[in-house]
């Protein structure tokens, strides 16, 4: 079994099956860490989730942008800040397909936070705070603080992790999405500072959607998605 992790989808379906496609990945065999935010952005947001879910070994993490969406799933709640920043879209797809987002729902509400493998090696959305214990670590940084991507960017100091005891523990790697690279790095490759891989390179917007094999660090991405879909 191969271990791939998967940057921001945002509901760009194309781009996810080649991804797939690209990287030869099998269905039944390899395991596949979603790094969050399928929802948003994309107009074909229940197209992806229905595409996770024929993984058998999925690992799906949660991403803000599905926050927003699994509280309109639970309450109908629709926050402006939600719709303007691409939840219109999630809510549109839903809407005017008609669609049942039952098994969506409990997708949502089984996701991770984040996932430590049995190498040491941290998969969350948006990053941590090294100085507090990873399971002390706030949901809603967790979800939304880039302040460890920042703090990479200035310092380039690897991520270590307070336990308990106060001891460090050190990643292999730490794989990450959430804070798009394209402005930085505008050539659309994952960014690799220290031990921490930022996968988000702008499927969002006009990037691409990437995907990595976590032991070769080979990766394989789809087109620029603003050649795929025309808005």
């Amino acid at each position: 079994m191969r271990t791939f992790a998967i940057g921001d989808i945002h509901g760009k379906n194309i781009a996810l099956e080649q991804c797939l496609e690209r990287a030869g990945f099998r269905n039944n065999v390899d395991r596949l860490i979603c790094l969050g935010d399928v929802a948003d952005k994309g107009d074909y947001v229940p197209e992806c989730f229905d595409r996770l879910l024929e993984i058998k070994n999925i690992v799906y993490l949660k991403g803000n942008h599905d926050i927003w969406l699994l509280e309109w799933f639970k309450s109908g709640g629709e926050p402006e800040e939600w719709l303007a920043k691409g939840g219109n879209k999630s809510k549109r797809s839903y809407e005017e397909k008609n669609i049942d987002h039952q098994r969506h729902l409990e997708f949502l509400i089984n996701g991770k936070l984040y996932f430590l493998d049995d190498r040491k090696r941290l998969y969350v959305h948006a990053g941590i705070d090294p100085s507090n214990c990873l399971a002390n670590n706030p949901e809603h940084d967790l979800l939304w603080s880039k302040e460890m991507w920042k703090q990479l960017i200035t310092d380039e100091i690897a991520i270590t992790y307070q336990e308990y005891d106060g001891a460090e523990v050190y990643y292999n790697n730490i794989f990450i999405g959430h804070g798009k690279t394209a402005k930085r790095y505008p050539d659309l490759l994952p960014v690799n500072i220290c031990n921490v891989w930022n996968l988000d390179q702008g499927a969002g917007k006009n990037g691409k959607l990437t995907i990595m094999n976590v032991d070769s660090k080979k990766f394989w991405q789809s087109d620029r998605v603003d050649t795929i879909y025309v808005d």
